[in-house]
């Protein structure tokens, strides 16, 4: 199969269901490109064991075993992750988000959680967001980390609201469907290259 047809495979799936967002979506259209259009891979098997989070029990399995899985994911900032990943044929697509949609989605995300201590406040979340004090750390520092690996070969960089622009998913629009099929065709060359 060629690039280009994986491509046209991708391209005719729809957009994710609802409340599939950010890491999940770009998650899902990573496996469409790397089973070539094969809806099966992201239907037979759960987006957790697909596409392990670093941080977590089953992504430390993974990272300490010979076995690995196409696709790891992460929230952690660049200074965590060892040099050795920066010289390694590991390719690195950093999707990130406008620090308002940041602090309103980590607020309600973190307030229904027991897993880190619970502001009792939109503002008192906002203080915290500033000063670094929320779960991940500064957003400033992590997006400062990650585009120092600009234009490196290894590193694609991607904004949540481009793709919610461009609608990686399904449209009827001629001009989104031709600009989402040149970027597509990116990620394709991108994690084929």
């Amino acid at each position: 199969m060629t690039l280009v047809q994986v491509v046209e495979r991708v391209s005719q799936h729809r957009e994710p269901k609802r409340g599939i967002v950010g890491t999940n979506w770009l998650v899902e259209t990573v496996s469409l490109i790397q089973s070539k259009g094969n809806p099966e891979c992201v239907q037979s098997m759960p987006v957790w064991e697909r596409s392990p989070w670093i941080e977590t029990e089953i992504g430390q399995k993974y990272l300490i075993s010979n076995e690995r899985p196409p696709l790891l994911i992460s929230h952690l900032p660049f200074h965590l992750f060892p040099k050795s990943f920066f010289h390694s044929k590991a390719k690195v697509i950093y999707v990130m988000r406008n620090p308002r949609d940041v602090l309103v989605s980590g607020y309600f995300f973190w307030s229904k959680s027991n897993l880190v201590k619970n502001a009792d406040s939109l503002s008192t979340y906002f203080e915290w967001f500033l000063k670094g004090n929320v779960a991940y750390g500064s957003w400033f520092e992590h997006i400062r980390g990650w585009l120092s690996m600009r234009g490196s070969e290894n590193f694609l960089l991607l904004s949540y609201e481009d793709m919610k622009k461009v609608n990686l998913g399904y449209t009827r629009h001629y001009f989104k469907r031709s600009l989402r099929k040149i970027i597509l065709s990116s990620f394709v060359y991108f994690i084929f290259t």
